[in-house]
């Protein structure tokens, strides 16, 4: 499936297991909220519009540094 038909979502919930790691999501889309195992999500680029360069946000490094962990794997 071609990204442009890709679901938008925005995470509203971790679930950390009992090693204090996230590794489970919730999401809400347009109509419905769901859990997503992390290694499935996709980080698109956000731009802070006064700087023309990304913004970073804590979860967003996590998921970040998580992607590149599972690349090299």
């Amino acid at each position: 499936m071609p990204p442009a038909r890709w679901l938008l979502g925005r995470i509203v919930e971790k679930h950390p297991g009992v090693d204090k790691v996230t590794r489970v999501v919730s999401l809400r889309f347009k109509n419905s909220i769901i859990k997503r195992p992390v290694s499935k999500l996709i980080v698109l680029p956000i731009w802070h519009p006064a700087k023309l360069t990304p913004a970073s946000s804590p979860l967003r490094s996590a998921l970040a540094q998580h992607v590149r962990q599972r690349a090299v794997a």
